[in-house]
């Protein structure tokens, strides 16, 4: 959940223990290709997002809403 920092004066939202998870690639990272790994950073972050505000991994599309070219586009 995002909270408010009376220290620095700021909200943030809490490190998750499911950060580290994404630290252990089940495939070598050097045989996927850049959309492949997009596409593993996608699903890594939608646990992480979902752990972070209580929200269900349903929540999220279960795919990453934009291709590869689009997200590569500077004018995206």
């Amino acid at each position: 959940m995002c909270r408010w920092s009376q220290s620095k004066q700021a909200w943030h939202w809490p490190r998750s223990t499911t950060k580290s998870r994404s630290g252990t690639p089940t495939r070598r990272a050097d045989a996927l290709s850049a959309p492949e790994l997009l596409a593993n950073a996608y699903g890594d972050a939608t646990l992480l997002a979902s752990r972070e505000t209580g929200l269900t991994e349903a929540s999220f599309p279960a795919a990453l809403p934009w291709s590869f070219e689009q997200i590569m586009n500077d004018g995206f």
